[in-house]
């Protein structure tokens, strides 16, 4: 028999402290039966375990995709210093250069060099943030005041530290439509990279490229709506080479730039008032 409260009850009789008096009943109560305390144990350490797997699923960062176009954008823009090279896209034979340089984005500043179809070369600074470039020797075949070994003079082109040529490029990316995954291929000081191919609009990438639309270009007028971009992106998801091509009527034209160091250890010292003289003081400019 049990109570209500899961108590044993066990009924017997005892014999009372006066002789011959009848016996009464008396009630002995035991505890309910209990599970052993070892199975508690493991079935409470059981369903910890399973909650704590199934949080560490739950909770558990998920691994970046390696080899993404769409992080590339980003991860490209983000960075701190960028050596790269761009074969700059120009319509003449005469005027086409190299461009070399690093540019120090939070510092808002670029250290180039330009080289031109010719063999020439030229130093020059930009201060990105003050929308100033300094150029290197003579300007316009004059020669410099004594001392002076830099031409400075105000830009305003492509000049924003969150706006430049170098990353003009990488934003054409964040455009693409119908993108083609080519696999992997060895780039540059034997990078692997995901090679891409995609299709952007005409204009957008001359404007990146050159600053210019179709309808200002001449022959560049009768170019298709559409471009295809080939991009080649690594593991860490840097945009590592871009370029694309024009079908001009008479030639084609490839515009290409290359990141070839993700920030490097290096800094940019502009060019100090002592060696400086604003164009504006030279005759004639």
């Amino acid at each position: 028999m049990s109570t209500s409260d899961g108590v044993n009850e066990v009924s017997g009789v005892a014999p009372t402290s006066a002789s011959g008096a009848p016996y009464e009943s008396v009630v002995v109560s035991t505890p309910a039966m209990k599970p052993p305390r070892g199975r508690g144990r493991i079935i409470v350490g059981a369903i910890v375990f399973v909650v704590i797997v199934a949080l560490s699923f739950v909770l558990k960062p998920k691994d970046p995709e390696t080899f993404s176009l769409k992080a590339s954008v980003a991860t490209t823009q983000n960075v701190e210093r960028l050596r790269f090279e761009v074969d700059d896209l120009a319509f003449g034979g005469d005027t086409r250069q190299t461009i070399t340089g690093i540019i120090d984005v939070d510092a808002g500043l670029m250290q180039i060099e330009l080289s031109g179809s010719a063999g020439s070369t030229q130093t020059a600074y930009a201060d990105l943030n003050a929308h100033v470039m300094y150029m290197a020797g003579e300007s316009n075949g004059q020669s410099l005041p004594s001392g002076k070994t830099w031409v400075r003079f105000g830009v305003s082109d492509g000049t924003s530290p969150d706006t430049n040529r170098v990353f003009d490029g990488v934003a054409l990316a964040g455009q693409a439509t119908n993108i083609e995954d080519l696999g992997r291929e060895t780039i540059l000081d034997g990078v692997t990279a995901a090679h891409f191919r995609f299709d952007v609009n005409t204009d957008n990438a001359l404007m990146a490229a050159a600053g210019a639309v179709r309808s200002q270009m001449g022959d560049a007028a009768a170019l298709p709506d559409v471009l295809k971009i080939d991009v080649w992106v690594d593991a860490q998801n840097f945009m590592r080479q871009l370029s694309f091509t024009l079908p001009l009527a008479d030639r084609d034209v490839t515009f290409s730039e290359r990141f070839t160091e993700i920030n490097p250890a290096v800094e940019i010292t502009l060019p100090t008032a002592e060696q400086t003289i604003d164009i504006s003081e030279l005759s004639g400019n």
